[in-house]
């Protein structure tokens, strides 16, 4: 891991990118023409049935993901709640601390209260219910702009169209199909378009039956887990169980940052190229944050 300076902040050397899906079931990436996806996982490790939280709503779950804690550790367990300030700590904020350079791209409001106010370095929001062309082209359109130009340490780009497409037409309709494939497709543009030694997460934030979701259901629950980049092992499929909290503190490792000490959740080994103890055991915060993971 190499530190260097860029303009008074400190700069990683790569990229790594979080792409969250947000309504993309496992079963629904296996029964839609998802090439991108699928080339994805040859290249990198995943999980087909990793879990999320309960309640499986989009907010809690990007809070459990973002701050490593289960709902009744964060305290958000519906779309509407507010996050306690400072109450815990974020990857964002963790990195913000570092002085490293942290994007967010989103199309759901309440996204922006995954980190305290300040954190981040550069935020994109478009109202979905106000713009009249394709929202999830344009937030990778503008994260890739982003991207070339600042080279950020770490991206979260969240993709809504297929969640909205299950509560419009339900889960698993043709419609919803339809709005996977185009979500791949979109993918696509950020693969062929993000740094060559960069690190790449896609992770489901919750599933859905019916026309909802929320509950403790396998089709709630159960969302896609993978990880691509030059640390990460090739057409690997994970062996043990993996739980949305887990990605963070596995993000952090492949940065060669330290785990907060409130996270509860664990950095998944196994996917490394190479693992070392250092990467499993890092969990304090402090003066010393990042750790070589060569």
């Amino acid at each position: 891991m190499i530190l260097l300076k860029d303009s008074g902040l400190n700069k990683l050397e790569m990229t790594t990118i979080l792409i969250v899906l947000s309504g993309v079931r496992p079963d629904a990436l296996a029964k839609s023409a998802c090439p991108v996806y699928s080339n994805l996982k040859q290249q990198g490790s995943y999980l087909n049935q990793a879990k999320t939280v309960f309640p499986s709503l989009t907010l809690p779950c990007h809070m459990s993901l973002f701050h490593s804690l289960p709902p009744i550790e964060h305290l958000v367990t519906d779309d509407s709640s507010i996050p306690p300030t400072n109450l815990t700590t974020s990857l964002i904020d963790h990195l913000s601390k570092m002085s490293l350079k942290v994007g967010s791209f989103y199309s759901t409001e309440q996204l922006r209260n995954l980190s305290n106010p300040g954190s981040l370095s550069f935020s994109y929001y478009r109202n979905k219910d106000q713009y009249e062309g394709e929202v999830d082209v344009d937030l990778v359109s503008k994260a890739i702009s982003w991207i070339n130009s600042e080279n950020p340490d770490f991206v979260f780009i969240n993709l809504n169209q297929a969640d909205e497409a299950g509560h419009q037409t339900g889960w698993m309709s043709p419609h919803y199909l339809r709005r996977v494939e185009n979500i791949d497709r979109i993918m696509g543009l950020l693969v062929n378009e993000r740094p060559p030694e960069s690190h790449l997460f896609i992770v489901g934030d919750h599933g859905g039956h019916g026309f909802d979701h929320g509950t403790k259901l396998p089709e709630d629950v159960q969302i896609p887990w993978m990880a691509v980049g030059p640390k990460i092992r090739e057409g690997y499929q994970i062996t043990r169980q993996v739980n949305i909290i887990d990605t963070i503190p596995t993000v952090a490792a492949v940065m060669g940052v330290k785990s907060h000490l409130d996270w509860k959740g664990s950095i998944i080994t196994e996917i490394f190229k190479e693992q070392r103890q250092s990467a499993s055991s890092s969990r304090s915060f402090g003066s010393n944050d990042l750790i070589a993971l060569r």
